[in-house]
This record gives structure tokens, sequence and C-alpha cells, in this order.
């Protein structure tokens, strides 16, 4: 059963997002401790992760380019910023889809399950001997 982390501030959100994902057959994580979120993403080492932007203390562009830099971990984000500029820089950062809130339930699944298929049988970790001592 493939894994999916939920990075997500708004609880309503964060919530439907975990229990649509949970009733499509994924096990889904909740994180909710964001300063940390790519040691702790790493760590779990989920199938994709679903990034909000819009975090408190932290910004999912720098989540993102944390992660991205020493893991092959997929990345959907999924946030309210509807600019350009924004999607851009997710892209640029090594987000592997984009989408903007609101969003149709059908459409978000269908990235999710399009993401699982390209990283099927990709290790999702790249080995580095300082990763967890950084």
């Amino acid at each position: 059963m493939k894994r999916i982390a939920v990075v997500e501030d708004e609880v309503y959100m964060r919530e439907e997002l975990c229990d649509m994902l949970q009733k499509d057959g994924y096990l889904v994580e909740a994180i909710t401790e964001f300063e940390d979120a790519a040691r702790l993403l790493a760590a779990l080492r989920p199938d994709l992760v679903i990034l909000d932007l819009n975090l408190p203390e932290i910004s999912g562009f720098q989540i993102c380019q944390e992660l991205k830099n020493k893991t092959a971990i997929p990345v959907l984000v999924l946030t309210s910023r509807d600019q350009v500029k924004d999607e851009l820089q997710a892209f640029q950062l090594g987000a592997d889809e984009y989408l903007t809130k609101p969003c149709r339930k059908d459409r978000l699944l269908a990235r999710v399950s399009n993401i699982l298929k390209r990283y099927e049988g990709r290790t999702n970790l790249i080995e580095g001997p300082d990763f967890l001592l950084d």
C-alpha cells in the first residue's frame, strides 16, 4: 500500500485530504510540525508528499527545496497560490506537480496516481553519508 504524507496547516483541509486519500486506499501521514518537515519526511520515506506552500514558521518552497536536495521523494504542491511565478518557482525547486485550491477530488486523485506510477520501483531516498548528520 502506498504511503502519502500531507503537509498542510489548515486543519479542515488536512483532515479532508487525509480522509479522501485513505478512502482511495492510501496510507496517510499528516505532518503538523513544519520547521523540521524536510528531515521528518526523509525519515518517513513516503511514496509521495502533498505540500502546501503557505505554512507557518517555514515556507513550503523551502521544505520542497530541502526535501528535493536530499531525496527523490515526489512532491505534489497543493496551494491557494495561483500565480504563474509561484508555480514556476515550485517546479524549479523540484516539485513534480502543482495544483491550486480549490481542486476537484478526481483531479487530485488522478495526479496522485500518475505521480505514483511514474515513480514506481524507484528508490525515494538519495543515499548520502552526511544527510542525517547535518
